[in-house]
């Protein structure tokens, strides 16, 4: 991946700590500032935002600066079974949601308490971040997820109405040059930014020699993709014709097929009947899996299923050996009660996930109040050629391959962080119960949680039991050294002042600035920052101050937004400690004597 260019120097470094293994920074306090890029910074809060461009000329004019690393998202795409290259059907989702760019954009979080969001993506192979803006980027967070669980993700690329006939022809209808700069621009953007490729959509009239290089356009983009992000996707949307003629098909013809020649797979417009995937089938040949059927979860226009009948659609395509493209299904959460969100979103949607031979299992639970009721986690497996479970003994016959794991005793002293806290009880009457299971060519289908009563107890007599967490954690994962955060820089520093001098006291202060570091991301969930930090005192400050937590980073960087601390006095220096503690993805604490650091000195103007 490019390493973004650097705009703007970190704050000055002292020699002061070094010998720590802390970079300290100074800086002078100034209310005269340049203001952030508006692309790139929440005009209200400075805090960090996901991006779009709305035009060509932003397109072409756009290269990799230090803002855009924010952007950038680092979570590798993992590997799903079978492999998005296999020849089965594919289920690829395209989010349409009131435009995008809602509270998704906010890259370090949102205040909302109740924003969208999807959970399923066991069920998909390909997501879609989709909106009418011309060069759709994929909010880092939607990307990061995805590639967590193994989903491809792709921008999308759309032309409309007389504004996007205008964009066409300016780059299509000239020479090669023209849309092959074009085309290098977006497979550029896909790698930097770390997502796998474009949804392209022109929705407008074309004249012939726009229409004409076309089909070049794609090939060029589709191979320079392939070149520069390995694995990854240029679809079409069923919109023009190869005359230019703008007309939706409803399916893969004589009149398009020319564009799906050219890229990596076809999505078709929404108003299809049975009629029209018969057809496609002598038309895909061996690439039936490419052709990604539309079915529009709103079911505007002339459709089969969708809504809570989207099943129907799904059904009828899988019938005919098609992959399918689900858009839009935000409709429950526009369209239905928000408090029933996650019960209508969980009515279009298995778990098959193939387990490495040895095994460690996790699960975090409290009872409210007393209880006699027992508690045990259970899986069951299914068959990846012969699967076979070590050392557990099958529950009945008619459960088959359900299996009741007995906790880990005697823990290898490398886990000793992980099961530290198994089988204690933890803060707020939480347990945590630790695992170990020995398996052999196996695919992980459930994991449920069990109750039992010991014989002669009341049966009827309610009881509640929270569940906090549940992990599947491979033993090479808990066996592997534990990374230390690096290289803690402090950068794009800014001050404004928070109220009124108090008497015989300079104002307090509100401090921004950009906070990056060096880590493995593949080795954790995210970081939690913290600080700590008083005016008035240039010595280090007591390891024992308790540090203030500041938020959660899902990237190597972290930007702090309007923190309060105290001004310095005439002669005086200031000091702020930040403080970046890695969660690693098996969740154990990380000492603090492990975290990066930084310290940042400041003074007041001389």
């Amino acid at each position: 991946m490019e390493a973004p260019v650097v705009a703007r120097p970190p704050g000055r470094r002292t020699k002061e700590d070094e010998e720590e293994g802390e970079a300290v920074f100074r800086e002078v306090v100034s209310f005269t500032r340049a203001p952030l890029p508006g692309r790139y910074y929440d005009k209200d809060t400075s805090t960090p935002i996901s991006f779009y461009l709305s035009s060509l000329e932003e397109l072409l004019a756009w290269a990799p600066l230090m803002d855009d690393g924010f952007n950038v998202a680092l979570e590798p795409l993992r590997c799903r079974q079978p492999p998005l290259s296999s020849h089965r059907p594919r289920t690829l989702l395209c989010h349409d949601m009131m435009g995008g760019y809602l509270d998704d954009r906010f890259i370090q979080g949102s205040a909302v308490p109740n924003p969208y969001c999807f959970y399923h993506w066991q069920s998909i192979d390909v997501f879609v971040y989709f909106s009418h803006r011309m060069v759709t980027i994929p909010p880092v967070g939607w990307t990061n997820t995805a590639h967590r669980h193994g989903v491809c993700v792709l921008g999308t690329f759309i032309t409309e109405w007389n504004e996007g006939k205008r964009v066409c022809e300016a780059f299509l209808a000239g020479d090669e040059h023209s849309y092959q700069a074009v085309a290098d621009q977006l497979a550029r953007m896909a790698q930097f930014f770390g997502f796998d490729g474009w949804l392209i959509n022109i929705e407008n009239a074309l004249s012939a020699a726009a229409v004409g290089h076309l089909p070049a356009f794609l090939r060029y983009l589709t191979t320079q993709l392939h070149r520069q992000v390995p694995g990854g996707l240029v679809l079409w949307y069923d919109s023009v014709l190869q005359s230019g003629q703008l007309k939706w098909q409803d399916e893969l013809n004589e009149q398009n097929r020319v564009f799906f020649d050219s890229c990596d797979g076809f999505f078709t417009n929404y108003n299809w009947q049975e009629e029209h995937l018969e057809r496609m089938r002598g038309q895909a040949g061996e690439r039936l899996a490419d052709i990604y059927v539309g079915v529009d979860v709103f079911a505007r226009g002339n459709v089969v299923g969708g809504r809570f009948d989207t099943d129907k659609s799904l059904e009828l395509i899988r019938k005919h050996g098609f992959s399918v493209a689900l858009f839009a299904p935000g409709w429950v959460y526009e369209c239905l009660e928000k408090r029933d969100f996650f019960k209508n979103q969980d009515k279009l949607f298995s778990l098959q996930v193939p387990l490495p031979p040895r095994i460690f299992l996790s699960m975090v639970y409290k009872f409210e109040g007393p209880t006699d009721v027992g508690v045990g986690l259970e899986l069951t497996t299914g068959d990846a050629g012969s699967c076979h479970v070590g050392g557990i003994s099958v529950l009945s016959a008619d459960t088959g391959s359900r299996h009741r794991p007995q906790p880990l005793r005697v823990p290898p002293t490398k886990l000793a962080r992980w099961v530290g806290r198994c089988g204690q009880m933890l803060s707020g009457g939480w347990v945590q119960r630790c695992y170990e299971v020995s398996l052999r060519g196996c695919l992980l289908l459930d994991l449920l949680v069990s109750f039992s009563r010991p014989p002669g107890s009341q049966e009827e007599k309610s009881f509640v039991c929270r569940l906090g967490e549940i992990q599947v954690v491979g033993a090479d994962s808990l066996l592997a050294p534990l990374p230390q955060v690096q290289a803690v820089t402090v950068s794009l520093v800014h001050w404004r002042r928070a109220g009124s001098e108090p008497e015989g006291r300079p104002a307090p202060l509100q401090l921004s600035c950009s906070l990056h570091w060096s880590y493995p991301l593949p080795e954790v969930r995210c970081f939690r920052v913290h600080c700590r930090g008083r005016a008035g005192v240039a010595s280090p400050l007591p390891a024992l101050e308790e540090p203030v937590f500041l938020g959660l980073a899902f990237a190597n960087q972290y930007r702090v937004v309007d923190l309060a601390v105290e001004a310095p006095g005439p002669g005086q220096d200031g000091r702020v400690q930040f403080l970046v503690e890695p969660v690693p993805k098996e969740g154990f604490l990380v000492p603090a004597a492990e975290w990066g650091r930084a310290t940042l000195l400041y003074s007041g103007p001389e």
